[in-house]
Formats: C-alpha cells, sequence, structure tokens
C-alpha cells in the first residue's frame, strides 16, 4: 500500500468540511515560495528545481503540511499551504497518472478544506472528493485515500441539516450530496483493517461509531488506539483525542 506514514499528516490535519468559520488572509508581504524554500532548505537553484518538481516534490508537500499545521513558524500557515498547493498541483501537471502525487494534492486540498470557509470550504473538499475518486479508480486499495474518503463523508454526515443542505445546494457542493454514514464506516473500516497499526485509523473509525449509536464499539476501538505506539510526529495528538474519548464513552457507561 502506499503511503501509510504519509497519510498520518492528513488523518490529524482534516476535519474537513465540519468546522465552519473563514481563515485569516494569507500574509501577503511574503513570498510564500521563497518561504517555502527556506522551511525546504533548499541551497541553490539547482535543488529548489529538484524539490519542486519531479520525485521529491511529494516529500516537499508532506514537509509543508507539516510546517503549515504545527504552528512553529513565524509565517503565515496559509503562505506554507499556498506553497504546498503549488507544489502539488505542479507535480500532478507533471505526471496526472501518478497515485502517490495526486494523494499528496489531496493532503493540500484537506487541509484547505479546514482552514477555509464557506463557499471555498465546500470547493475544497468537492476537489478533494474529486482527487480521491481519482486515485481510488487507479488504485482501490489505496489505504490513505479510503481514510480521507471516509472523513470527508463523516464529516458532511455530522453537518447540521440547514448547513448541508447550504453546502449541497447552494455553494457548489452537490458532489457531496453522495455522503452517508455507511460509505463513511465502510471507507474507514477498510483503512482500520488494512493499517491496523496506524492510530488515527482506528480512532476515526471509534468516532465514527459513537456518533452513530455504537457507544460499546467506539470504546473498544479507542482502547485499541491507546495501546498504539505514538511514534510519527502528529500520533501524540490522536492519543490525546482517544483518550478523551474512552473517557467520555466510559462516563456515560459504555462498555
Amino acid at each position: 500500500m502506499i503511503g501509510h506514514r504519509f497519510s498520518l499528516v492528513t488523518s490529524v490535519l482534516v476535519p474537513l468540511v465540519v468546522s465552519g468559520g473563514g481563515r485569516a488572509s494569507p500574509a501577503a508581504s511574503y513570498d510564500c515560495r521563497a518561504v517555502a524554500d527556506s522551511i525546504l532548505g533548499f541551497s541553490g537553484v539547482d535543488g529548489t528545481s529538484a524539490r519542486w518538481s519531479g520525485p521529491e516534490s511529494r516529500n516537499s508537500v508532506r514537509r509543508l503540511t507539516y510546517a503549515a499545521s504545527g504552528g512553529t513558524h513565524e509565517y503565515a500557515p496559509e503562505c506554507l499551504l499556498s506553497a504546498a498547493d503549488t507544489v502539488a498541483r505542479e507535480a500532478v501537471g507533471e505526471d496526472p497518472g501518478s497515485v502517490e502525487r495526486r494523494y499528496a494534492l489531496a493532503v493540500v486540498l484537506g487541509l484547505e478544506a479546514e482552514r477555509e470557509g464557506g463557499r471555498a470550504k465546500v470547493r475544497a473538499a468537492s476537489a478533494l472528493y474529486d482527487q480521491l475518486q481519482a486515485i481510488l479508480a487507479m488504485d482501490p486499495e489505496h489505504v490513505g485515500a479510503h481514510h480521507l474518503m471516509g472523513r470527508l463523508q463523516a464529516g458532511v454526515m455530522r453537518m447540521d441539516r440547514v448547513t448541508r443542505w447550504l453546502a449541497t445546494h447552494l455553494l457548489g457542493g452537490g458532489i457531496l450530496k453522495r455522503a452517508s454514514w455507511s460509505a463513511a464506516e465502510q471507507n474507514l473500516a477498510y483503512a482500520a483493517e488494512e493499517a491496523p497499526s496506524v492510530p488515527d485509523y482506528g480512532y476515526e473509525l471509534a468516532h465514527l461509531y459513537e456518533d452513530t449509536g455504537r457507544p460499546g464499539m467506539a470504546l473498544e476501538e479507542a482502547q485499541r488506539v491507546l495501546v498504539m505506539d505514538p511514534s510519527a510526529a502528529l500520533e501524540p495528538t490522536v492519543h490525546a483525542k482517544a483518550a478523551a474519548l474512552v473517557m467520555r464513552l466510559e462516563a456515560a457507561g459504555a462498555g
């Protein structure tokens, strides 16, 4: 399977269309490409060319999305995300048949869907859906794409009815009408089964079980996450969310 660890980027960063609100405007005073070069540690024209295109572009997207989400840099996250978007789109343009490059773009689109608001949020979520559909057409067993698709579908279903109607009828998100709890569960369960050592795959499945009225299954899955080794950079965050879920379920009498 392609990129289990790379998929961890989005597994933590993408509540997708659940959250509302907008984002701050990108810092216009920054040259986002130059900022990205500094984050990536480019040391010259040749290095820059190699990492903004070709095989290294996927790693550049990964590093920029980590930087955009971590808040550890003085530059606006939107600036780094803009640079990551540029890298990912250029990479897909160079090789549209590359599953890995399309998945890198899906990572960026997921983060954009989190940060944007209103029509821009729905537009990013719809673009993410298109990329995931293309990836799964090329590689039906792509674990990360199944996970992201499940998260997207679950995010749509967690919207209240009015928000979901507005998103699907007025904001250009008609493609999101296809979302359902059953489809979300199928995708999330597939990812959790195929990659049982990835904490967020288990956590998101547990979250879905909770939201669909199955607290016992949610508790069992969340407890399984807590015994996993949080080895990747963002996995401690997942463990914290799983621990909070366990506490909430136990307090409600699950188990």
